[in-house]
């Protein structure tokens, strides 16, 4: 004799559940790689103090080593080192924890399990994917992308944790 645990019939399908799943880590991600380059970005736009030049080596590193992006030319200013790896969160999307690439991932998710999604958590996921394209040219715009993108993850998070239903399931 087969015994069978009975299935309720409001179960969420594996499927569904997975993206789901996927859709909220490529969020937390996305959230951590924003302030990862804001708290950079920030360091960068500071008065410059004595040790500035080798923190900014150390940021540089610190989003190479994170983003698994290939160095820079050896030799290159610590500055301009650290603004060119900000550009490259920013622009390369090839590289799979960059913003664009998160950012795409994320509406995947989200696409996939549009019908359990409220009519505003799907208009905020669209919005962080328009906000998540294109590169900032200057470090004025690099300093409002980060911070609006910032913005967009605590908004997601909160809409999230206060609109989505839960169950067993």
């Amino acid at each position: 004799v087969i015994v069978r645990p009975p299935r309720s019939a409001g179960g969420v399908p594996s499927r569904l559940a997975d993206h789901l799943f996927w859709m909220g880590r490529y969020a937390e991600r996305l959230e951590h790689v924003v302030r990862l380059g804001r708290g950079a970005f920030r360091r960068l736009s500071a008065e410059g103090s004595v040790g500035t030049e080798a923190e900014l080596a150390a940021q540089a590193e610190l989003i190479r080593a994170v983003k698994k992006i290939p160095p820079l030319p050896a030799g290159t200013p610590a500055p301009a080192s650290l603004w060119a790896e900000l550009r490259r969160i920013f622009e390369d999307d090839d590289t799979a924890d960059t913003v664009p690439a998160l950012a795409r991932r994320l509406r995947y998710n989200a696409s996939a399990a549009r019908d359990r999604l409220s009519d505003d958590m799907w208009r905020l996921v669209n919005t962080l994917a328009a906000h998540a394209a294109g590169s900032p040219s200057s470090p004025t715009e690099a300093n409002s992308a980060l911070d609006r993108l910032v913005l967009d993850t605590a908004a997601l998070v909160g809409m999230e944790a206060e609109n989505m239903t839960r169950g067993h399931g």
